[in-house]
């Protein structure tokens, strides 16, 4: 269930079917309790009253479902300008859901906080190099694009090149930030790579 079953606004309504639902989960009858989910959502839009979604998936062991429900739950969030409230929704879920990293990290941007959002860019490329090299490379690019002098990120990425042209470029301009913050040391070894 989402709240895209919206008809009509009527806060009674909504109350009597996600008190039902309530009733069913500590009956342990899960499936009412999504009818009655549903039922509540034509009369709602408010993202409080989706809450209870991604906990009644993780009780029917379906994290699938708990991880989509933790998006829309997210989506719903952003959607009504709660930006903290959908991060930290995300936030909760990061270890059970490495997806809603990109996402965590565009909020965090988005809402001013360049910091959060660089540790975990870094956090998630280093993460990706073994699983998804490719969504890493690009990531790394992107971090270094927007902070050139995060001087520790040319070598990894470098590792995940093939094209050895390409690699002595990224390992290349390394070197030329490393030398700008007149870090000799950094410089000498990301040159003595790209060699």
């Amino acid at each position: 269930p989402t709240l895209s079953h919206f008809q009509k606004d009527n806060p009674r309504l909504a109350e009597n079917n996600l008190q039902m639902a309530e009733a069913c989960v500590q009956e342990e009858e899960y499936q009412e309790a999504l009818d009655f989910y549903q039922k509540a959502f034509q009369y709602t839009q408010n993202w409080i009253h989706y809450k209870g979604l991604p906990q009644l998936f993780e009780k029917m062991q379906e994290p699938e479902k708990a991880q989509l429900a933790i998006l829309y739950l997210a989506y719903y969030q952003f959607k009504a300008g709660n930006y903290k409230e959908a991060i930290q929704t995300l936030e909760s879920s990061r270890k059970h859901t490495p997806h809603t990293h990109q996402i965590l990290i565009e909020l965090y941007n988005l809402i001013g906080e360049q910091e959060k959002a660089l540790e975990l860019s870094i956090e998630t490329a280093r993460t990706l190099s073994s699983s998804h090299p490719e969504q890493a490379i690009q990531l790394y690019m992107r971090i270094l694009r927007d902070h050139p002098t995060q001087l520790s990120l040319y070598s990894p990425l470098a590792t995940l090149i093939d094209n050895p042209a390409l690699k002595a470029h990224i390992l290349l301009k390394g070197v030329l930030h490393a030398l700008q913050l007149q870090d000799d040391l950094v410089a000498e070894e990301l040159a003595h790579q790209a060699q």
